[in-house]
C-alpha cells in the first residue's frame, strides 16, 4: 500500500510466541451464525486495510 521504501522499515522477524498463538488458530471456519444476519467476510486482507486507511483519512476540508 506505502511502497517498498515504507515496507522496508518494517523488519519481518519470526516470534515463536506469536507463531504459537497463530498457529493454534483453526484453518476453517463456520461463519454460518455471522451469515444469517446477512455478514459477509471481507473479499481480502488488501481491502482491510485500505478500508482503514479511508476511515483514518482527515476530511476533505482538513487537507
Amino acid at each position: 500500500m506505502a511502497g517498498d521504501r515504507a515496507a522496508d522499515l518494517v523488519p519481518v522477524v519470526p516470534d515463536p510466541a506469536v507463531e504459537a498463538v497463530v498457529g493454534s488458530w483453526p484453518a476453517v471456519f463456520d461463519n454460518t451464525r455471522a451469515a444469517a444476519p446477512g455478514l459477509e467476510p471481507d473479499p481480502s486482507p488488501l481491502s482491510l486495510v485500505q478500508d482503514h486507511l479511508a476511515d483514518q483519512a482527515p476530511p476533505r476540508g482538513d487537507r
